[in-house]
């Protein structure tokens, strides 16, 4: 369990883009469809494996955030392998917006070395960095090589089948 951790903390830290999953209600009001965009991200917390993502409240994701704050994260390892060699996560949990000043200044310092070019958006009012807090994580890291963690009393563990 350990290691497998381990490995599925490294991926998460290395990467820096994924495919961000939002709820949406379709035209009806009735049904939620998932509705996915890419967006980069820093991780906020290295035990609770914690993400932030950049978010304009003009975006469709960011508004289907505030009607649902459920969320799902795709990282994909950086490589140049196809994609089904290489390792992946599916971070599940809730979107939250940072409100804590000196947390969004910290998230900044650390979003701009990820993405340097992304000092503009800094100066539009209408970004914010949303924290996204996994309960559990879906991951695969190679053939015959996957499983899930939940977080249970403050500490990842493998979730039973």
């Amino acid at each position: 369990m350990g290691r497998d951790l381990e490995l599925l903390s490294k991926l998460i830290k290395s990467s820096s883009e994924a495919a961000l999953g939002t709820l949406e209600e379709d035209s009806s009001g009735t049904v939620a469809r998932p509705y996915l965009s890419a967006t980069g991200y820093v991780v906020e917390d290295e035990e609770k494996l914690s993400v932030a993502v950049f978010l304009s409240k003009l975006a469709r994701h960011t508004r289907n955030i505030q009607k649902n704050p459920c969320v799902s994260l795709l990282v994909v390892e950086t490589g140049r392998d196809p994609v089904h060699q290489r390792a992946r996560a599916t971070l599940m949990g809730k979107a939250v917006m940072v409100r804590d000043e000196e947390a969004a200044g910290h998230l900044k310092r650390e979003y701009l070395k990820r993405f340097p070019k992304a000092e503009i958006f800094f100066s539009l009012a209408d970004f914010s960095f949303y924290r996204i807090e996994p309960s559990e994580i879906h991951w695969i890291a190679g053939f015959g090589k996957a499983g899930t963690f939940v977080f249970s009393g403050e500490i990842w563990q493998p979730r039973s089948s």
